[in-house]
């Protein structure tokens, strides 16, 4: 899970898609509600959201223009309709920097480009466009096509509008993302994932940290030179510090149950949903329960070896909720959850001891010194808004 550092991202977002049945229209929805739920950027500061047509060519274009007092009168103030949304921006404020794009292009027909881009498409396509149009303008781009129809067609028309805008002096902030509608697990969507936990996200969180100065104040901020953060060193527990099996394990500890809990609740997707200590099914967006305790049982390759897919049968004996008079060593039964197909667990693990020696040993020695207390670390109220709080 990616941590907010400011609420407001450092460049403005434009999202567009070019869809022929939908598909990268619903990408392009999904990675908007991942960007703002996972770097605190409310959603009606994201541009666009709609298709590159209904943006219009030329308003694409003024994108990557650098902005000077001759063209500054030039903005125009659109609406834009995206079917149940209605979004209105003032290019006045939003061209006066540099711009980020995230496209979303799927391929129709024989390779090429669906109806909701040709247009732009053919205006991009103009020899009299300069080198230096979109040197004002990074992107973003997830291509979507089906390898069925061979590599040189696959996601054609996706690679082609990420080529012209390099060719246009756009500068790419991550790799090409490449949706295949065959793909195991989810088609496209699974691709999607993959992608924006791999690419997008690393990049976006990059641009994030470079806005960020040496006392943790994002650059061109309201914040001041005043930290985001308070830091304070708690006494410690003495029965967390025991490393013998028979001693209480840190989430066993009423202090930081809820710790735990609201750890889970933040790292799960938004449709995410929790057991509460009753094995009672509940709504992951509500209140965070304590996260339940288990054991693999089982755990069982149902592919054959050597196969490109590792599908495996696990089972999970749930123990109870981390509870502080729970113990690994239960081998209690407990009644099963109402498992439902398609569900994901989310497992928090832990490292050995030993693992985390060696990771002590290469911090400063101010830090090994109290590697064993407890850290408290704090937002400054006036220094953030709520919205952007992750643990």
């Amino acid at each position: 899970t990616m941590t907010a550092i400011a609420s407001s991202f450092p460049t403005p977002i434009t999202i567009l898609w070019a869809t022929q049945s939908g598909r990268a229209k619903a990408c392009a929805r999904r990675s908007i509600r991942l960007i703002t739920s996972n770097f605190g950027i409310a959603s009606q500061s994201i541009g666009g959201r709609c298709t590159f047509d209904e943006f219009g060519a030329d308003r694409f274009l003024s994108l990557g223009r650098i902005p000077s007092s001759s063209n500054s009168s030039e903005c125009t103030r659109d609406t834009i309709h995206d079917g149940d949304e209605s979004n209105v921006k003032d290019e006045s404020d939003t061209n006066q920097q540099h711009q980020l794009l995230i496209l979303f292009v799927s391929t129709t027909g024989d390779a090429e480009q669906p109806s909701t881009i040709l247009n732009t498409w053919t205006t991009l396509l103009s020899k009299s466009l300069s080198p230096t149009t979109f040197q004002n303008t990074s992107f973003a781009l997830f291509a979507l096509g089906d390898r069925a129809y061979g590599p040189d067609a696959f996601c054609a028309a996706g690679r082609k509008l990420a080529a012209r805008l390099v060719q246009l002096g756009g500068n790419p902030i991550c790799c090409l993302g490449y949706g295949d509608d065959g793909s195991l697990n989810g088609g496209v969507f699974a691709d999607l994932d993959v992608w924006l936990e791999g690419e997008l996200f690393p990049a976006l969180k990059k641009k994030m940290m470079m806005m960020v100065d040496g006392d943790g104040v994002v650059e061109g901020s309201d914040v001041g030179k005043e930290a985001l953060l308070s830091v304070e060193v708690l006494k410690a527990d003495d029965t967390t510090k025991s490393t013998s099996d028979n001693a209480m394990q840190e989430w066993q500890d009423n202090n930081y149950n809820q710790h735990y809990a609201n750890y889970f609740k933040d790292s799960c997707p938004p449709t995410a949903y929790q057991y509460n200590e009753n094995l009672e099914r509940c709504d992951g967006s509500k209140d965070a329960h304590v996260p339940l305790l288990g054991r693999v049982t089982e755990n069982m390759r149902l592919t054959a070896e050597g196969w490109m897919q590792n599908t495996r049968h696990l089972r999970i004996q749930v123990l109870s909720s981390m509870e502080k008079n729970t113990s690994l060593n239960n081998t209690v039964p407990s009644a099963a959850l109402p498992y439902q197909a398609g569900d994901v667990a989310a497992i928090l693990p832990s490292n050995p001891p030993s693992l985390v020696s060696r990771f002590l040993a290469v911090l400063p020695s101010a830090i090994q010194s109290i590697a064993d207390e407890t850290i408290q670390i704090q937002y400054k109220e006036q220094t953030i808004d709520n919205s952007t709080k992750h643990p």
